[in-house]
């Protein structure tokens, strides 16, 4: 993509989110977001490293995992719950689905 071409849809996205009511969010800031998620899921830091394909643990967990404190967790648990948590539509709780590393410790989850 030529930077003219990035340059007119980094516009039309500003237009529309402006359109929208909302602020901009880059796509690389998603990363961040993702990678303090699964700190605050206490996900281990090798496997968010995995997922966030990072080469080395310190770029995962120096730059891009922001450690949320208590009342932050506190506050996203709350969001979850008014976004709809693990309830199903007749309000009954949904059971939690235990995942359990592979044996051949690649990091990724089995259901």
């Amino acid at each position: 993509m030529s930077s003219s071409s990035a340059t007119i849809g980094s516009m039309r996205a500003d237009r529309r989110c402006e359109r929208a009511g909302v602020r901009r969010i880059r796509v690389h800031d998603t990363r961040h977001t993702c990678a303090s998620l699964l700190a605050a899921l206490d996900v281990h830091p090798r496997i968010a490293m995995q997922i966030l394909r990072h080469s080395e643990i310190a770029v995962t967990m120096e730059v891009y995992t922001h450690v949320p404190s208590a009342d932050t967790r506190r506050v996203l648990r709350k969001l979850g719950k008014a976004l709809g948590g693990s309830k199903q539509k007749d309000g009954k709780k949904k059971g939690k689905r235990k995942q359990e590393e592979r044996p051949d410790g690649d990091g990724r989850q089995e259901p």
